[in-house]
């Protein structure tokens, strides 16, 4: 652990998955979260991801700071206003949606 280096992190991740358990794994290397939301239908399947305050409040348990945004763009250019690395994870369909962005 004496690697890590502190980043901002913009995570999104589906509602049937563990986000407490994701969150818990990033806290080493989050300096803050900012939680954001997505949706896709992939094959005619609606994937709706957690809602981002829900994913504050399980950041605010955990001891990660954090801030919710709806917007993946928005949330992605909070992100770049702090000097730490941005790191985007959680869900492939966070990523496919910012991929234009980044």
């Amino acid at each position: 652990q004496e690697n890590m280096h502190p980043a901002t992190i913009v995570f999104a991740i589906g509602e049937r998955k563990d986000a407490k358990q994701c969150l818990a794994a990033l806290k080493p290397i989050a300096e803050r979260l900012i939680a954001t939301e997505y949706f896709t239908n992939q094959q005619d399947i609606p994937v709706h991801a957690f809602n981002s305050s829900t994913i504050a409040k399980i950041c605010e348990e955990l001891g990660i700071p954090s801030s919710a945004e709806r917007s993946p763009e928005k949330a992605l250019q909070r992100a770049a206003s702090y000097p730490e690395p941005i790191i985007v994870t959680g869900s492939f369909f966070l990523a496919s949606e910012l991929n234009s962005t980044l």
